[in-house]
């Protein structure tokens, strides 16, 4: 549990007293406190009585009995009990008493780090001798240097010659994690050099110093050449880099301070606050979503953002690529989302068992994932609720793929791929699809699983290109994915020659990523290749009709919805069409003949009564089934119902 800033001061310090008050920040509580001498804890007291100039309870006072030893210097702290944070007005240097110096004392400390002490110090005088110094850290000897170094820069200030520098270099770094309170004094006297005492605050995170360190060990070993040691010192770092892994994890999941909150609660028979805490939602996908890539990254991205604003601290992993090198990772950081990646973690197998118990629901993403880690899910994470998400049904479109393409090695996989879906689906908690089509098949296949339909948020485009000031037809996809090269291929062949003789002034616009050449150079008079484009919404704004010939295929088409949203008529298969639902409107524009798909194309293109009343229609469908509050009433129905 994260304390709040300690506020406070030493107001008085003598030998046998010490006073002032603390408190913590925003707190009208009485604080613990201790009283520190030379990094020595002396006594501890409650912070609790009365200050009227402050406004409550909150002054201290120790009573040393036996007094502070005459006979050393003492660096006098007041800290927090609990985290070892100083107050102000800290640390107060309590000297020797020696008798004054006639000579007047000049310098000052420039630069003070864990390694570097320098600075200047001058003494007037006849015979301007150099001074001898004393350097002390939290009241303890640290160095003894003669300030005799060369500074010019003191010398033109008129501080005699110049030979008045001091520069120590520490054997040793001073510990990062400790608060040194650096002290420099004349030796003949402990009269303080101007600037002192400089406080080093103990690091906070991995600091310069820290790297140094370490680096230095590591130069150490490696040239020692000796194989043993550099064994013996790879299993040591190796122990350190896991011990450190370890309380990442429980940083990340609060699991330290949750564990100690339920022993509070057994001990003492209270009732402690949990929900202080948010629940915990762990997003597993085979890749990281990037938006512009495929319908199943958009839906990724929308359900984990809905998740969110359903009360839940999101994570994500990719099972696949855990070194995202696209910026992925940082795109979803920016959005605010965890991410578990490389060099941090190295497999989703890890995160899961570093953090057992943690997780109050995990969302599986695509058959892939959940065959491979649904089982282990359900071992480490027992209290969460298992979202598989089907994206789509993957066996039905590898079957149709055979069945079009004639290859009985695709009907043969599809009938494993099958069984695995159909395995998921009973043993996750509920399974998530977009298509009402698949929604119906999973739930006959499979009626002991919990089958919800639910939709992703498509955002509309609101302003939009009138009629006039749009030309062209588009067909848009990732050409890696099978169903959409195959679609580019039928409107080369089939689609581009009938609408060449039916409508020639209209150009076909095939654009995507990983385009072969056979589409790019394919040579087709009205066929225009534009590959990657870095903005679609300006495309579909610039378009008149988009078009998704997809002879096979499977779940919700991203395209479709990309181009209804963009108040786009989009002449679609069945197949491109299935599981939406479409209205009476958009049915029209549905069909599985070439010839027919040819004409629908240069009916919706040339024709403004046409197109005006179906681009409506395509934008109010959108809206209506596609919007935030439709997704997010759907996923909630399917975290929050009982299983």
């Amino acid at each position: 549990m994260t304390r709040r800033p300690l506020l406070g001061f030493i107001d008085s310090i003598d030998r046998y007293r010490i006073c002032g008050w603390a408190r913590e920040d925003g707190s009208a509580e009485p604080v613990l406190v201790q009283l520190m001498d030379n990094g020595t804890l002396l006594a501890e007291t409650l912070a609790d009585q009365l200050r009227p100039d402050m406004g409550g309870n909150f002054g201290f006072e120790f009573l040393l009995p036996f007094g502070l030893s005459e006979g050393q210097e003492h660096c006098i702290e007041i800290r927090h009990a609990s985290d070892g944070s100083p107050i102000g007005r800290a640390p107060w240097i309590c000297g020797v008493e020696t008798e004054p110096s006639p000579r007047i004392l000049s310098g000052y400390i420039d630069h003070v780090d864990h390694d570097r002490i320098c600075g200047w110090a001058f003494e007037s005088g006849e015979d301007e001798s150099p001074v001898a110094l004393e350097i002390f850290d939290n009241g303890r000897l640290l160095a003894q240097v003669i300030a005799n170094g060369r500074r010019p820069d003191v010398a033109v200030a008129g501080f005699g010659d110049g030979r008045c520098g001091f520069d120590v270099l520490l054997p040793v770094s001073l510990s990062p994690g400790t608060r040194h309170s650096i002290d420099v004094r004349r030796a003949s006297d402990g009269q303080r050099l101007a600037g002192s005492p400089v406080v080093l605050e103990a690091a906070s995170g991995l600091n310069k110093t820290f790297r140094q360190t370490v680096a230095r060990a590591v130069t150490s070993i490696s040239a020692l050449r000796d194989l043993q040691v550099q064994e013996d010192a790879l299993e040591f770092f190796q122990t350190q880099a896991d011990r450190l892994a370890q309380a990442r994890m429980e940083t990340i999941s609060q699991q330290d301070v949750k564990n100690r909150l339920r022993r509070q609660r057994r001990a003492t028979g209270e009732e402690t606050a949990t929900e202080d805490f948010p629940r915990r939602a762990l997003v597993i996908d085979a890749r990281v979503p990037v938006a512009s890539r495929d319908a199943g990254s958009c839906a990724v991205i929308s359900h984990m953002t809905l998740l969110r604003e359903s009360g839940y601290e999101v994570s994500f992993m990719a099972a696949d690529e855990m070194q995202d090198r696209a910026g992925g990772c940082d795109v979803l950081r920016r959005d605010g989302f965890l991410v578990y990646r490389a060099p941090y973690d190295s497999s989703v197998e890890e995160v899961l068992r570093r953090q057992p118990g943690t997780f109050d629901l995990v969302y599986l993403h695509r058959q892939t994932v959940a065959s491979r880690y649904l089982a282990l899910v359900r071992h480490t994470q027992p209290k969460a609720k298992i979202i598989y998400s089907v994206a789509d049904l993957h066996h039905i479109r590898i079957q149709r793929q055979g069945e079009i393409q004639e290859r009985p090695e695709l009907l043969e996989t599809a009938r494993q791929i099958r069984l695995m879906e159909c395995t998921s689906a009973w043993m996750a908690d509920a399974v998530i699809t977009h298509s009402t089509v698949e929604a119906e098949w999973l739930r006959k296949a499979v009626p002991e699983s919990r089958v919800f339909v639910v939709p992703w948020h498509v955002p509309i485009r609101h302003i939009l290109n009138p009629f006039g000031d749009r030309n062209g037809v588009v067909f848009f996809g990732d050409y890696s994915h099978a169903p959409n090269l195959d679609a580019a291929y039928w409107i080369l062949e089939e689609i581009a020659p009938r609408l060449r003789r039916i409508a020639p002034h209209l150009t076909l616009m095939l654009a995507g990523s990983n385009m072969p050449a056979s589409l790019s150079e394919s040579g087709v008079e009205n066929v225009k290749a534009i590959g990657h484009v870095p903005n679609l919404s300006a495309l579909l704004d610039q378009a008149r009709v988009g078009i998704a010939p997809l002879r096979f295929g499977a779940g919700i088409k991203g395209k479709v919805l990309e181009c209804l949203a963009a108040s786009l008529p989009c002449v679609m298969t069945p197949i491109a069409a299935e599981g939406l639902s479409l209205p009476s409107a958009l049915e029209e524009l549905v069909t599985a003949d070439a010839e027919q798909f040819a004409r629908l194309i240069a009916r919706y293109h040339d024709d403004e009564n046409a197109y005006r009343p179906a681009a409506e229609a395509s934008r109010q469908f959108v809206a209506d089934h596609y919007s935030v509050s439709s997704a997010c009433l759907a996923i909630s129905e399917a975290i929050l119902r009982k299983t």
